[in-house]
C-alpha cells in the first residue's frame, strides 16, 4: 500500500506527460484526480490493515461505515455547492477516505499506545526484524505494483485501441467495473475477519482445524455474496440506467460479466488468506503476473472488435486465472479442497439468476420508463423521488431473489450446524432475547 501511495504521487506529478504519451491531453486532469483518490484510498488501506492485524474488527468496520457515511454526506453537499460534475464526486470520495483514515489512526494509536512507549529497541533487534521483513515486503510491493497495473491496464489499452468515442466508452466502462465491486463487499468483510484466525492456526501448525475453518469461511463468503451478485447481473442494465442515466446503460454487459468475474475472484479469497497466513507471498506475485498477462492478451485480441465488452472479458479471465491458481496452491501447501456444498451453492445461485432474469425481462419496459412523480420542470426533487421509488421496487425484487436463494440453501442442505450456531452468535450481539434469537435462527436455517 505504501508503494501505491508513491505511485499515486508519481502519477499526479507526471499526469500531463502520461496524457501526451497517449495523445489525449484531456486525460491529464483526470489522472491527477485519480492519483489523489489513490493516495487517499491507500492511506486508508494501510491503517485498516493494521487494525485487522490487531484483530480490531469492530474498529475496522466502524471506519468502513464512517467512510461510506462521509462519502454520502460529502457527495450530496458538494453536488449542491458545485453542481453535478466529476470534481465534486472525486473530492467527496477522496476526503471520505482521508477522514476515515484519521479516525482509524486514532483507534490504532490508542491500542498500541505509541505515545507512551519508553523502552528502547536495540539496533540488533531492528536488523534482525529488517532481515526477516524486507524480502517479505519487497515481494508484497512488487505483487502490489502488478496488481495495480492489472487493474488499470484495460483502461490504458482501451485508450490506445478504441478508434471513436474513446472518453465516453472509458467512462462507461469505469463506472460499470467500479459498481461491480459492490457485489463482494460483505464477502470481503468475512475474509478480513478470517485472516488473523488463519495466522493463529498456521502458527499452531493446526492444519486440520485450518481446513475446517477455511471451509466455513468460504461457505459464509458465498452466503453473503451470491444473492447480491445474481441480482446485479440480472438487472445490470437497469441499475446503470437508474444510477447514472440512459447513456450508461450500454455498459450492462460489462457490469454483468465483471460482477461474475469478481464473484469468481471471491471464491479464491479464502485460499489466498491461507497462503498469506503461511507466508507464501511469492505465490501472490506469480498469480498477479499470470493474471496480468492473461488480461493484456485478451484485451489486445478483443478490444478492437468488441470494445469495452472485450476489456471486460479480459478482466473476467484474469480473475478466473487468479482463483484457479489460488486453489491449486492452497491444495498443494495446505491440503485444502473446495467442499462439494460450494458447487451446489453456486448451482443454487444460477437457479436464482434464472428467476431474476425472467423477472427482469417481464418488468424492464415498465421500470425503465417509470415516473410516478410527474414534474414538467424535471426538478432534482422529482428525479430523486422517482429514483427512490425504482430503488424500492428493485429492493423488493432483490428480496425475492434472496428468499429464493435462502430456500434453496435449506432445501439442498448447503449449511452445517456450525453455520446456524455462528448465526445465533451474530444475532445475540444485537441484544435480542434468546427466545427471539432462536426463532430468527429457525426462520433462516430450517434444520
Amino acid at each position: 500500500s505504501v508503494s501505491m501511495v508513491i505511485i499515486g504521487l508519481a502519477i499526479y506529478f507526471f499526469a500531463q506527460d502520461i496524457a501526451l504519451f497517449f495523445n489525449n491531453p484531456m486525460v491529464g486532469p483526470v489522472l491527477q484526480v485519480l492519483a489523489v483518490y489513490s493516495i487517499a484510498l491507500q492511506s486508508y488501506a494501510i491503517v485498516n490493515s493494521i487494525l485487522v492485524a490487531l484483530k480490531m474488527i469492530k474498529e475496522s468496520s466502524l471506519g468502513s461505515n464512517l467512510q461510506n457515511l462521509l462519502k454520502l454526506v460529502l457527495t450530496l453537499g458538494l453536488l449542491a455547492a458545485l453542481g453535478a460534475n466529476a470534481i465534486a464526486l472525486a473530492v467527496a470520495m477522496a476526503v471520505s477516505y482521508l477522514l476515515a483514515a484519521l479516525y482509524m489512526i486514532w483507534e490504532t494509536t490508542k491500542a498500541l499506545k505509541w505515545t507512551h512507549i519508553k523502552e528502547k529497541i536495540s539496533l540488533a533487534s531492528y536488523a534482525k526484524m529488517f532481515k526477516e521483513v524486507f524480502p517479505f515486503g519487497i515481494t508484497i510491493t512488487v505483487a502490489g505494483i502488478f496488481s495495480y497495473f492489472m487493474t488499470y491496464i484495460d483502461r490504458m489499452l482501451l485508450s490506445l485501441l478504441l478508434v471513436s468515442d474513446v472518453n465516453a466508452q472509458i467512462g462507461i466502462y469505469s463506472m460499470a467495473t467500479t459498481l461491480a465491486i459492490v457485489t463482494i463487499l460483505f464477502g470481503s468483510t468475512i475474509t478480513n475477519i478470517f485472516l488473523p484466525v488463519v495466522s493463529e492456526l498456521v502458527g499452531a501448525s493446526n492444519l486440520e482445524q485450518l481446513k475446517k475453518t477455511s471451509a466455513t469461511a468460504l461457505r459464509w463468503c458465498l452466503f453473503a455474496t451470491v444473492p447480491v451478485t445474481v441480482f446485479v447481473i440480472a438487472f445490470s442494465g437497469l441499475i446503470l440506467r437508474m444510477l447514472y442515466g440512459a447513456a450508461y446503460e450500454p455498459g450492462w454487459f460489462v457490469l454483468a460479466l465483471f460482477s461474475a468475474g469478481v464473484f469468481i475472484l471471491q471464491l479464491g479469497a479464502v485460499q489466498r488468506s491461507i497462503l498469506t497466513g503461511m507466508r507464501y507471498i511469492w505465490i501472490e506475485l506469480i498469480m498477479t503476473v499470470a493474471a496480468t498477462i492473461v488480461n493484456i492478451i485478451i484485451n489486445v485480441l478483443l478490444i478492437p472488435e468488441y470494445g469495452i465488452n472485450g476489456a471486460a472479458a479480459g478482466g473476467f479471465f484474469a480473475f478466473v486465472t487468479i482463483t484457479i491458481l489460488s486453489q491449486y496452491y492452497a491444495r498443494k501447501y495446505a491440503g485444502f479442497e473446495i467442499p462439494k456444498s460450494i458447487y451446489a451453492n453456486i448451482f443454487a445461485g444460477l437457479v436464482v439468476l434464472a428467476i431474476l432474469v425472467g423477472i427482469q425481462a417481464a418488468t424492464y419496459g415498465t421500470l425503465a420508463n417509470l415516473a410516478l412523480i410527474k414534474d414538467p420542470a424535471n426538478s432534482i426533487i422529482s428525479l430523486i423521488l422517482n429514483k427512490t421509488i425504482i430503488v424500492g421496487i428493485l429492493s423488493l425484487i432483490g428480496a425475492v431473489g434472496a428468499l429464493a436463494y435462502l430456500s434453496l440453501v435449506n432445501l439442498l442442505r448447503l449449511y452445517e450446524q456450525e453455520d446456524a450456531a455462528i448465526f445465533r452468535k451474530i444475532v445475540r450481539k444485537t441484544g435480542l432475547p434468546d427466545a427471539l434469537v432462536e426463532k430468527i435462527a429457525g426462520l433462516v436455517f430450517w434444520g
